[in-house]
């Protein structure tokens, strides 16, 4: 694979390789930061998809350095959810800190909680864990209440614990460390000098 090849030739200040017929590893140029960001939606939605097979919620993960921008984590979220999980009619939604949370978004647990209780299969069990990433499965807009799967541990969010959630249809590469992913799109575009290092890309 030559992602294990460009992270050593990353590591050592080397240029990737990358681009190859049958490689895994792409560099795409974009124009400007907001054309940038108009490919990332057209990878995630469309072109990965189709000609790879992927799930875009399942399979794809967006890493962003930054949280600002056209292609920072917050901006993308609002665009890659209007894209995969637009506002259907009579859909229940929930708004908090002005963010819409659907059924059906993939979302992120933002700080150690070890008290929020989850049921399984298996049975109950206690904590979730900043970085766990689940879809939301259902939606009570009168009770402010909603359930996410994080691979099949099921948590109820209402209230304060509302605000442990964020959308992760793209996330910040310091949230996505000891995770994996079959397809990553990693965004670099202009920005603050000191999240845009060599160490980040590795």
């Amino acid at each position: 694979s030559l992602i294990v090849t460009n992270a050593h030739r990353i590591h050592h200040g080397m240029e990737p390789i990358y681009n190859q017929e049958y490689g895994d590893f792409f560099f795409l140029p974009g124009q400007n930061p907001m054309d940038t960001a108009d490919l990332v939606e057209d990878l995630v939605s469309r072109r990965l998809p189709a000609h790879y097979g992927f799930d875009p919620m399942m399979d794809i993960q967006v890493l962003c350095p930054m949280k600002k921008g056209p292609c920072g984590v917050e901006a993308l979220n609002e665009r890659l959810q209007r894209s995969l999980n637009p506002n259907r009619e009579e859909g229940p939604e929930l708004l908090d800190r002005k963010k819409i949370f659907r059924k059906g978004d993939k979302v992120m647990q933002i700080h150690n909680d070890y008290d929020l209780e989850w049921i399984s299969q298996e049975g109950l069990g206690q904590g979730v864990y900043n970085g766990d990433s689940g879809i939301i499965k259902e939606i009570n807009e009168e009770e402010g209440r909603m359930i996410v799967s994080f691979d099949g541990r099921e948590v109820t969010y209402e209230g304060e614990k509302l605000q442990e959630l964020d959308h992760s249809y793209a996330i910040t590469i310091h949230k996505s460390q000891g995770s994996e992913f079959s397809c990553v799109i990693l965004p670099l575009v202009p920005g603050i000098p000191i999240l845009l290092t060599r160490n980040l890309l590795y």
